[in-house]
């Protein structure tokens, strides 16, 4: 997935609409046109090139980058070429002589089997989720309910990571040879620099240094917690900061306790199993109960 940002001269690209109660649809303006009709002939730059799918943002455009075989250069000369052809025809369009979009890309690689079709209806979920963030400025601060694999959650934080076309669970253990665990932090650590997401409740203190390095890389989580939230609970300090930032996304069990909770075996088995029923998408969106 190539994601593109216009440059801040360049007026929106498309505005979002919701003109019933399933539909969320991103409607192009004249500058949003210019990066479309560029993106539907993508070939044009190299016979190799497909896009697959694409949406235009007010102030970004996503597309899925198909590569049918090798190219005689890296795929980022031929983004370059992209972006200039679309400064040009802005430029014959309005005489105006920025650039179209600010400067560099992101890209992230599809990498696992099946990650393509989440990629696709991600791509297409782009309006959606724009809309309800825009109209609701505290949604990352918000209570949910969650199931997963059949059990009521809560979860405070950007729900959206659930969607995510690269969720990895965390757990280090010592029955790993030091050659699967080397695969496994080398994983990790593609996750993090690729936009994905982890996901654990981080137990032991080597998977607390995962967490760490992943807060301090711009890496995205998904905590599981050991204790419920309480009625007035509300995330504090650096957990407070990552969730409005929407890089954390916080899952307890819908009890609270005010009673210590003993870290067993049990527990953590069951707890690491629940990150890997997440990173698996075993979970659904059931209601929200409230603000924090």
């Amino acid at each position: 997935m190539i994601t593109l940002v216009k440059s801040p001269h360049v007026p929106e690209l498309a505005s979002i609409i919701h003109p019933s109660p399933d539909i969320y649809r991103s409607e192009r303006t004249e500058a949003g046109l210019v990066a479309s009709r560029f993106l539907e002939s993508m070939f044009r730059f190299h016979e190799a090139l497909k896009v697959w799918k694409y949406v235009v943002m007010p102030d970004h455009v996503h597309f899925e980058l198909f590569v049918e075989r090798e190219l005689p250069y890296p795929v980022g000369r031929f983004i370059g070429e992209l972006k200039a052809s679309c400064t040009t025809a802005w430029r014959e369009r309005t005489g105006r002589g920025e650039p179209f979009f600010s400067p560099g890309f992101h890209d992230r690689i599809v990498s696992h089997q099946g990650q393509a079709a989440i990629l696709r209806k991600y791509i297409a979920d782009n309006p959606r989720r724009l809309w309800i963030k825009r109209h609701n400025p505290d949604l990352f601060m918000r209570r949910h309910r969650l199931s997963i694999a059949g059990q009521e959650y809560e979860a405070i934080g950007n729900i959206f990571l659930l969607d995510d076309m690269d969720l990895q669970a965390v757990r280090i253990s010592r029955r790993f040879s030091p050659e699967e665990l080397r695969g496994r932090k080398l994983c990790w650590l593609r996750t993090i620099e690729n936009g994905g997401v982890l996901v654990s409740p981080f137990i032991s203190a080597a998977e607390k240094r995962v967490r760490d390095y992943a807060f301090a890389n711009d890496g995205r989580l998904i905590l599981i917690e050991q204790n419920g939230f309480s009625p007035r609970y509300k995330p504090t300090g650096q957990y407070f900061d990552l969730c409005a930032a929407g890089r954390l996304l916080m899952i307890a069990p819908v009890e609270y306790s005010t009673a210590k909770i003993e870290l067993t075996r049990d527990w953590c088995l069951r707890h690491n199993g629940l990150a890997e029923q997440i990173a698996a998408r075993n979970c659904r969106l059931t209601g929200e109960v409230g603000f924090v």
